[in-house]
């Protein structure tokens, strides 16, 4: 009598969860009159996926002038010049060096930056603070942060995280054949993350409670004080949020193959336990939100590599 193997395709999962937003400024480009800006540099800071900063540099190339090589500056790439071009020309420009940056690989430093006249609006494409980007050069180009860019590991979680999906449907019905469902048409779905995170750090407090539906408040001469009240009363969740990304701890830092990412999302929290005889936790959901400048096919979340290039 022969022997029956079954083999069961099994995964247990446990993730790493960070949550965060893209640091966003406008550079305003000078004409470069009289060659000014040929031979010096401009720091444009980014971050790698795992929020690792790299202090970076772009530098104007007239073909005559040398890079500057500033120290402790990594190289993005070199603006090509010419003496006279306007404000405008060196804007796009500085697009066009930004817009090839990457960190690694294929994988890019920014995300597809705009031009409006003289003004360059250039984001991040990873979550993550930056230090300041000075003009150490004397470039005149001006840099105006839009939004200030913020990234934080959640740390370890209570039990397990729940992804739940739901995809909406209008049934399809005819009087002629009563309560019999002739046809389903899909309206929209949704998605939805829980978690119930353990290291409940005065940092991940301020930042989980304070930066979305939450404010922060520092007194004259006093310490930060963060929690709910009136300032985002009617604010959209969109605008407010960042993006979830969870990464699954079995694989390297390196592969993220299986990592799931909400484009858009905000925590919204809903406990925090007293209890002396059991660990103080944070409840805490996500929800995930439309992101128009990732394309329609997964605009809402995805599963896989969400480093490649998935603009709109």
């Amino acid at each position: 009598m022969g022997t029956t193997t079954k083999r069961i395709d099994a995964t247990l999962e446990a993730a790493n969860v960070k949550w965060g937003k893209q640091h966003c400024r406008l550079f305003t480009a000078l004409a470069n009159t009289a060659n000014v800006l040929a031979g010096k540099y401009l720091p444009v800071n980014y971050l790698t996926p795992g929020l690792v900063e790299v202090t970076g540099y772009i530098w104007f190339d007239d073909g005559v002038n040398a890079d500057p090589a500033p120290t402790g500056l990594t190289l993005i790439g070199a603006v090509s010049v010419t003496s006279g071009d306007t404000a405008s020309v060196v804007a796009s420009a500085m697009k066009t060096t930004l817009d090839a940056a990457v960190v690694t690989g294929t994988i890019k430093a920014f995300k597809p930056s705009t031009v409006s006249g003289a003004v360059i609006t250039v984001e991040n494409k990873f979550i993550g603070a930056v230090s300041a980007e000075a003009d150490t050069d004397t470039t005149g180009i001006v840099n105006e942060v839009l939004r200030v860019g913020l990234g934080v590991d959640l740390g370890a979680t209570s039990e397990g995280i729940e992804l739940s999906m739901e995809a909406q449907v209008v049934e399809i019905k005819s009087n002629q054949t009563g309560e019999i469902i002739s046809e389903e048409i899909y309206v929209g779905s949704s998605a939805s993350l829980s978690m119930s995170l353990l290291e409940v750090s005065k940092e991940r407090f301020n930042i989980l409670v304070g930066e979305v539906t939450g404010d922060t408040l520092t007194p004259s001469g006093g310490t930060k004080l963060a929690g709910f009240g009136e300032s985002r009363l009617y604010q959209s969740l969109s605008n407010l949020g960042g993006q979830l990304i969870l990464h699954p701890i079995r694989l390297p830092v390196t592969d993220y193959s299986s990592d799931v990412i909400f484009w858009k999302s905000a925590p919204k929290p809903s406990s925090l336990n007293f209890d002396g005889t059991a660990p103080q936790v944070m409840a805490v959901d996500f929800t995930a939100y439309l992101d128009q400048s990732v394309d329609t096919k997964i605009n809402l979340f995805a599963k896989g590599d969400w480093t490649q290039s998935v603009d709109a």
